[in-house]
């Protein structure tokens, strides 16, 4: 165990969130403009427009002279390929712009059209059809058809795409396609997906359950289409810089892994290609390139926003775009279940906590108070469930409980990895002063608090919660029920829990039953209240109707924030410094960083 130390560093959030990371219906008739800053405060959005009415004559002429060219640094490693059905950071990028698919997001995170015209789909959302443009092409000017689609699809889903790399599928979203789980599994063949093309411009999909966003599912990195022909000839090489071929606005014109990537216009795009030239380069840190010159876009850490606030110039430029990343509290396990039998107990630690104070005094802004743990960027709703601050209510709670100002309770632990920070010695602090309850923080590296978060019961005399952050995958409110905060298993019993980890961890279990094996342990000796949730949450993911989806899983929601085994604290924000003459910038809301959600939305103005 590390020694508690009063450092300003919040480390563990980058890491989780690059473990999850790597995810509404309908028709739309038309593209749309994503050439507006979207999802910032109004701040952001009053300091730009205060600095386009400063600008001197001067200062327009020089905009004049600014090249058409992106430069900023994205996360990279040495092992990221610009394979788009293999999950790695390039699989990002690759979506950002080198490849495009049937549909892409507008700034409000709907679906519109891309590579496919339009769509439709039947009665219940299990069948649907996507119409392609006329004249789609590869990079290589070979023409791009449904039969490509058909093609890639079933690559992404076969586990030997992602074997022949040694890494994992970039198909993690849940989207429900005829048989891709079992095709995972090898129980079949990858030619029996759900997914077919009829004729050249049209491709059906075919869903195991309803899946109302389906068109907003196709504009995910794994549904980009690969061009056959050419992985056919070159094999996993042919994402080599010299061979890739793509359809997105922009092409690979250089490529040296963990250093930098250089696009240049594709000609053959159908639409409008808005930049001459987008580089990627590797930085550890950001604001003097930025200062320099060398960047145009860079993301602003913690540490840099003193030096900013106190630079007009550079706070004139900084902008802050909404994630949906949560920050929030896990209940542990441990063999002392006081606090899986006291949900009052847990409600007061909930209400203890000041989320406005921590979001604008703490943490600068670079974090909003998170009510739920539905970010309202995905539902608008988000800011109107779950318990707010209410520090009398808290001690009314623990007097209700048996424990008033705390007395008779075990003191509280929380478990946090890397040093802790301002954030997290502020809850400790809300937590006590609201409760009564003794804290104290214990912090390991990494990998030491993965395992004693998800292997581990604590002993009788721990207690507590861990802390840490993560993102759903999919650009829709669902991902925060489909594999996110599913409450159960964190309310067994502490011999149940046990057996739990024993089943979890027994290697005699066919590992393709071992999941549905331990979710059915768990609805079966889960408490009341947990049981009820899993239902709820069932009933709205299998709903047929987007509006019942939408009502049963608000209801399911609001359930589960009032259990407060998972206590959110914030919702994340993205720092970016942004030069004047960039517009459109759109930041991707569920990665790390808020990326360009395309680099095509981007423009330099003249």
């Amino acid at each position: 165990m590390i020694k508690f130390k009063r450092y300003f560093v919040v480390v563990m959030l980058i890491m989780f969130v690059l473990s999850v990371m790597l995810s509404g219906c309908g028709q739309q008739p038309t593209d749309k403009s994503q050439t507006e800053q979207t999802q910032e405060t109004p701040k952001q959005e009053t300091s730009q427009q205060e600095t386009a009415k400063q600008e001197t004559p001067q200062q327009e002429k020089s905009k004049q002279q600014v090249p058409k060219e992106l430069k900023l640094s994205l996360p990279w490693s040495t092992t990221e390929i610009l394979e788009p059905h293999v999950w790695t950071w390039g699989t990002v990028y690759a979506k950002m712009g080198i490849f495009e698919g049937l549909t892409k997001l507008d700034k409000d995170l709907k679906a519109v059209p891309a590579n496919a015209e339009r769509w439709e789909h039947n009665e219940d959302y299990t069948v649907w059809k996507f119409y392609l443009r006329d004249g789609l092409k590869w990079s290589d000017g070979t023409p791009l058809t449904a039969y490509d689609y058909e093609y890639s699809w079933k690559r992404v889903v076969n586990p030997a795409t992602a074997a022949e790399y040694g890494k994992g599928t970039a198909f993690i979203t849940g989207v429900p396609l005829l048989n891709a789980e079992e095709i995972r599994r090898g129980e079949k063949n990858p030619d029996e997906l759900g997914v077919k093309a009829l004729d050249e411009k049209t491709l059906e999909v075919r869903l195991a359950e309803p899946w109302p966003m389906m068109d907003v599912s196709a504009a995910e990195p794994w549904a980009v289409p690969v061009p056959k022909h050419v992985i056919e000839k070159y094999g996993k090489e042919w994402v080599a810089a010299d061979k890739i071929v793509s359809n997105g606005p922009y092409k690979v014109k250089s490529y040296e892994l963990g250093v930098n990537l250089v696009l240049e216009p594709n000609p053959h795009y159908y639409g409008k290609v808005n930049l001459d030239k987008v580089e990627v380069i590797k930085l550890d840190s950001e604001l003097l390139p930025y200062q320099n010159g060398d960047i145009n876009v860079a993301t602003a850490g913690q540490a840099d926003m003193e030096k900013i606030e106190k630079d007009p110039e550079l706070k004139s430029q900084m902008h802050f775009y909404k994630t949906g990343v949560v920050y929030f509290m896990g209940l542990m396990q441990s063999e002392n279940d006081i606090l899986q039998k006291n949900p009052k107990v847990r409600q007061a630690i909930a209400m203890s906590i000041n989320r406005e104070l921590i979001a604008n005094d703490i943490m600068k802004g670079t974090v909003r108070p998170g009510l739920s743990l539905v970010p309202e960027i995905f539902a608008p709703w988000g800011t109107e469930i779950g318990l707010k601050y209410d520090p009398d209510r808290a001690r009314e709670l623990m007097k209700e409980a048996g424990f008033p100002d705390g007395k008779g309770f075990p003191e509280l632990t929380i478990m946090i990895a890397g040093n802790p920070g301002a954030r997290e010695l502020a809850i400790a602090d809300m937590i006590e002063k609201g409760t009564g309850i003794k804290t104290k923080i214990i912090n390991y590296e990494w990998a030491k608090f993965v395992d004693e978060r998800d292997n581990k019961i604590w002993p009788k005399d721990q207690i507590g919660y861990w802390i840490s952050g993560a993102g759903t995958p999919e650009y829709h409110y669902s991902g925060y029920f489909r594999n996110m905060f599913v409450v159960g298993k964190e309310l067994l019993p502490p011999d149940k829990y046990k057996e739990y980890l024993k089943m979890k961890a027994d290697n005699s279990i066919d590992p393709q039953q071992k999941s549905k094996i331990l979710q059915e342990f768990v609805e079966q000796h889960t408490t009341p209240e947990a049981k009820k949730y899993l239902e709820l949450r069932k009933a709205g993911l299998e709903a047929k109707d987007p509006a019942e989806q939408e009502r049963l899983l608000k209801e399911a929601a609001k359930l589960r924030e009032e259990l407060a085994v998972f206590i959110p604290i914030d919702w994340e924000n993205a720092a970016k410094l942004i030069k004047p003459y960039i517009r459109g910038y759109v930041g991707d809301p569920i990665r790390l960083g808020a990326p360009p959600l395309y680099f095509n939305d981007i423009t330099i103005e003249e």
